[in-house]
């Protein structure tokens, strides 16, 4: 299945949330696996955002933290949102609402971001 590393970083809280409730065995396995092959993904787009920062941006005053002035977020915004764009593939079948069980909730809004890999 084929994401934006975007979407990824979009879905990321609501996997983990997920990963959080009782749910079939089989389904939690999926899942889990699913949130490792993100987390590496997501990892390289952390790293890739930290250069774009330290490029942009300038260190605060005890020199520990970069910070990315309103005269460079332009160019910032910019090419982080080339980086979220990015194509990536992870292998998975889509989960079917009933194999998350019955005591699942989530919120109209979390729905929509898993859309890709949880199906009716």
């Amino acid at each position: 299945m084929q994401f934006t590393v975007g979407e990824l970083y979009a879905m990321q809280q609501v996997i983990y949330k997920l990963m959080m409730k009782d749910m079939p065995i089989r389904t939690a396995y999926r899942l889990s696996k699913f949130s490792k092959k993100m987390g590496d993904d997501l990892r390289t787009f952390d790293e890739q955002r930290k250069k774009l920062v330290e490029k942009h941006g300038t260190k605060d005053e005890k020199g520990e933290n970069f910070k990315v002035e309103q005269e460079n977020m332009e160019a910032f915004r910019k090419e982080i949102a080339e980086v979220a764009e990015v194509k990536t593939e992870i292998d998975m079948e889509p989960i079917r609402i009933s194999e998350l069980g019955t005591d699942i909730q989530v919120t109209p809004a979390d729905l929509a971001l898993l859309d890709k890999i949880i199906k009716e």
